[in-house]
C-alpha cells in the first residue's frame, strides 16, 4: 500500500510537469510560462532533460477492455491525451572546436617550450563535473 500511494504521487508529479509543459507551449509569452515541477519527484527528476527537449521520451499507457475498469481506464487515457499534445523536439547543442591554425599555434609553442626544458603549464577548466 506504502509504494501504491509513492507511486501514484509520482504519477501525479508527472501529471504536473506535463500540464505545465503543454501549458507553456500553447502559450509562448514569457511572462506567462508556468514552472515545470521536475524537483518534486524522483520519476520527474531523473526525466527533466528528456521533458525539456534534451533527450527523446515515449509515455506507454495500459488500459483495460473490462466494464469494471472503466473509470481508470478514462483516466489513464485523459493522461496519456495531456502527453499526446506536447512536442519535445530533440536539441543538440554543438561545441565548435577552435580553428586549426590556433591549435597548430598553441601546440608548436608547447614544443618549443618543453625542447627549451621549461615546464607546459596545466590549463584548468572551469564548471567540470
Amino acid at each position: 500500500l506504502k509504494e501504491a500511494t509513492a507511486i501514484n504521487s509520482s504519477l501525479m508529479c508527472l501529471g504536473r510537469c506535463l500540464e505545465a509543459l503543454r501549458w507553456n507551449q500553447k502559450h509562448g509569452d514569457k511572462r506567462q510560462l508556468r514552472r515545470v515541477p521536475c524537483r518534486e519527484s524522483k520519476i520527474t527528476h531523473l526525466f527533466k532533460s528528456a521533458l525539456h527537449g534534451w533527450g527523446r521520451i515515449m509515455l506507454v499507457v495500459n488500459v483495460s477492455a473490462a466494464a469494471a475498469d472503466y473509470d481508470e481506464t478514462i483516466h489513464v487515457l485523459k493522461y496519456a491525451a495531456v502527453a499526446a499534445q506536447i512536442s519535445t523536439a530533440a536539441r543538440v547543442e554543438l561545441v565548435q572546436p577552435p580553428p586549426a591554425p590556433v591549435v597548430a599555434r598553441e601546440m608548436a609553442a608547447k614544443r618549443r617550450k618543453i625542447a627549451a626544458g621549461g615546464a607546459v603549464p596545466v590549463i584548468h577548466h572551469a564548471g567540470g563535473c
